[in-house]
């Protein structure tokens, strides 16, 4: 158990900074004060969505929402604009079962394993396309999984969340999906028990959290 402190105004700078720098970003957007000040970028996971999301939006040639209207709830933002973006990039639906796929095993699935599992239901994604989920994707990884090429996990409280807020819950429009959650949930039986008992954790700034990001570093 780890008890997280916010960061400091320093810290979300230099980490946002980095992690815009790192994706190649050839300019900064000029107004990261819209983020760094909020509540939310208190946390390190927060500040890697968002970078996450700009990214994303830059590598598909999509115009992003204004630093000032991103959500500022690490959730929120997962919800509302990164998974969206990427549903855009490789279909709602198969997004969807891919991310209940992995969700559903917390020590990781493969590339091989996803395709497998979203043939039998009748989901299933070209080469290319589940390709391009993965890289997408990859940055919800946990941290052990992060490298291009390997298995991939989601047990992190907050990208759960998003998932079951996007997909389950009735106002996200998860009931046009029915029929492919009955089909998901026949070759998973234990899909929506697993994302319920990982979602019941927290990773809050100032929480306990067992699936703490790593120890953010000092300015």
């Amino acid at each position: 158990v780890v008890l997280i402190q916010p960061l400091t105004m320093s810290e979300r700078n230099t980490i946002l900074t980095r992690l815009l720098q790192k994706s190649g970003a050839k300019q900064l957007p000029t107004n990261l004060k819209h983020v760094t000040a909020s509540s939310a970028a208190g946390s390190p996971l927060y500040l890697s969505m968002v970078a996450a999301y700009l990214n994303a939006s830059v590598s598909l040639g999509v115009q992003p929402v204004a630093l000032k209207a991103l959500k500022q709830d690490t959730i929120a933002l997962l919800t509302f604009h990164l998974l969206p973006l990427i549903e855009d990039a490789v279909g709602a639906k198969q997004l969807r079962v891919f991310l209940e796929v992995v969700a559903a095993e917390p020590a990781g699935r493969t590339r091989k394993d996803i395709r497998v599992i979203m043939q039998k239901v009748e989901m299933a994604m070209a080469d290319p396309e589940l390709a391009r989920a993965m890289d997408l994707c990859r940055i919800l990884s946990d941290p052990i999984h992060s490298e291009h090429g390997a298995p991939i996990s989601f047990t992190r409280h907050a990208i759960i969340q998003a998932i079951t807020r996007r997909y389950r819950a009735p106002s996200s429009g998860g009931a046009q999906h029915q029929t492919t959650t009955d089909q998901a949930e026949s070759a998973m039986p234990d899909m929506e028990p697993a994302l319920q008992r990982r979602g019941a954790n927290t990773d809050q700034p100032g929480a306990k959290n067992e699936h703490a990001a790593p120890p953010h570093p000092s300015p």
